[in-house]
């Protein structure tokens, strides 16, 4: 009896453990690293991995985070440039004017 049956963990639950991730590709970045190219705290990217907006890799103690992570979180984060002038015309732009 393996210890996994032996102290009840249900089947899916081994199942998962045991799936690999695809490798990361492109660069790892630790915490700090990471907080310098995003240009933001150590807290915010602590908070990221912790609210699981962005995945990781534990290595031992030390936390790591792929360069596709990083790039994935900040187009989520990405305004689109603001047209006043079509705005405007959107503001202005009579209504269909129904006749009565």
């Amino acid at each position: 009896m393996d210890n996994n049956t032996q102290f009840g963990a249900s089947s899916h639950l081994r199942d998962a453990r045991n799936q690999q991730d695809p490798p990361p590709s492109g660069r790892l970045y630790t915490v700090p690293e990471l907080a310098i190219a995003a240009k933001a705290g150590r807290t915010t990217i602590w908070g990221w991995i912790r609210r699981r907006e962005i995945g990781c890799y534990r290595v031992g103690r030390k936390v790591l985070i792929s360069q596709d992570q990083l790039d994935a979180k900040l187009r989520t984060h990405e305004v689109q440039p603001f047209d006043a002038r079509r705005k405007a015309r959107e503001i202005l732009r009579p209504e269909s004017v129904s006749t009565l």
